[in-house]
Parts: C-alpha cells; sequence; structure tokens
C-alpha cells in the first residue's frame, strides 16, 4: 500500500476514534444528567466554554489518542484474530476510562460519576467495535478487488513457508500481494523451486532489497 493510502486510512481510523469519544461523552453525559439532576438539561447545554473546559478536553483527547497508539489499534491487524481485536479495544477504552476518571479527580468534576464512567466505556466500547467493524469489511471488499494491498516478503523456502503463502494468497480479503521469498542455498531448495513461488534474494542481500523495494510485511 502507497504510504500516502496508509496516513489517509490512519487519519480515518483517528478521526473516527475521536467522534466516537465525542459521542460517548454525549451519552455519558445525558446519563450522568438523569442521575444528578442538579440544572436543567438546556441550562446545562447552554453553559459557555471556559479555557477550563477546552482544556480539559483537549487533554481528554490526547490521552485517548496516546493510548491507542500505545495499545497497536492503529498497527497492522490483518493477521490478527477477530478476537484478539476485540480484546485490544476493550483494553485500550478501559484504559481511556480510567484515564478520564483520574482527570475527574484530578479537576473535579462532579459530573463524572460512577454512571457517567459505565455509560462513557460501554458506549465509547460498543461505538468503536461496530465503526473498526465497518470500515474493516468495507476495506476487505476492496481488497478482494485488488486495491489496499500490503506487499509481503517471506523469509525461509520450507515447507512451511510454502504452506502460509498459500494460506495468505487463498484467503484474498486479507489484502496481501506476495511479492515472493528470501533464503540461502540450501539442500530444500530444488523442492521449493518445483512450487512456482518467486526467490527473490538471499539473506547477504535481503537488507539491500528491502531498500530498494516495497515491502510492508516481512514474514519469517
Amino acid at each position: 500500500m502507497p504510504s500516502s493510502h496508509r496516513r489517509i486510512l490512519l487519519t480515518t481510523f483517528k478521526l473516527i476514534d475521536l467522534l466516537a469519544i465525542a459521542i460517548s461523552f454525549a451519552i455519558a453525559t445525558i446519563a450522568a444528567h438523569h442521575q444528578l439532576r442538579t440544572v436543567s438539561f438546556d441550562d446545562f447545554l447552554a453553559m459557555r466554554i471556559t479555557v477550563q473546559n477546552f482544556a480539559i478536553f483537549l487533554v481528554l483527547f490526547l490521552v485517548w489518542h496516546f493510548i491507542f497508539v500505545f495499545s497497536g489499534l492503529y498497527n497492522s491487524t490483518r493477521l490478527t484474530s477477530r478476537r484478539r481485536k476485540l480484546i485490544d479495544v476493550i483494553k485500550a477504552t478501559i484504559s481511556g476510562t480510567l484515564a478520564l476518571y483520574a482527570i475527574a479527580l484530578l479537576f473535579r468534576i462532579v459530573l463524572i460519576t460512577p454512571i457517567f464512567l459505565a455509560a462513557f466505556l460501554t458506549a465509547s466500547s460498543a461505538i468503536i467495535i461496530l465503526s473498526r467493524g465497518i470500515l474493516g469489511y468495507v476495506l476487505k471488499l476492496m481488497s478482494i478487488h485488488g486495491r489496499n494491498l500490503r506487499h509481503m516478503l517471506i523469509v525461509g523456502t520450507n515447507l512451511q513457508a510454502v504452506k502460509f503463502a498459500q494460506k495468505i494468497e487463498k484467503n484474498k480479503g486479507l489484502g496481501y500481494h506476495l511479492i515472493g521469498f528470501a533464503d540461502n542455498t540450501w539442500k530444500g531448495l530444488g523442492e521449493f523451486q518445483t512450487t512456482g513461488y518467486r526467490l527473490v534474494t538471499d539473506l547477504n542481500n535481503l537488507a539491500e532489497f528491502l531498500s530498494h523495494n516495497i515491502v510492508d510485511d516481512v514474514v519469517i
């Protein structure tokens, strides 16, 4: 995948996640308001935006962004199972909710109650999982039609490597284009050459090959 396309895709994921946080905050606010009822909802919506409020929301967005980055949610997950993706998202939203709770304690935000946090965690997890599922399905369709591809190089030419390549090529929805294989001469190389796959470089020249060709993933 060209680096420009990948940047656009990552930006899309990040914007969707930020939108999910904003929507979740609104949902949690409604839930907390029904619990507190200290002011009318119209008055709450009419509250002016202060520098402190803006700073708090900015810190919240930045904290969530860094949590998602360090949780690996913006890394390539084409070979990751759905269960693993689901667990990673839930771990990230739990960490983000705990960070929100810490911010609430620091700035003494009365609105952020246990009800607020529970609603925020539930809404953010559901929205992010749903949005990523929809976007993932769209990207899968694009991959099947030859777009949104990542270029893969496999290091090794044994039977296990060949079976892995066959599995990758069979599942076109993963969105991989197999460049070829890298390996040195060994006794099983003759058998590998009968498979029809390309040996594009030996291991001694692997670094040079990677620097002169577009390779997104190297699998050993």
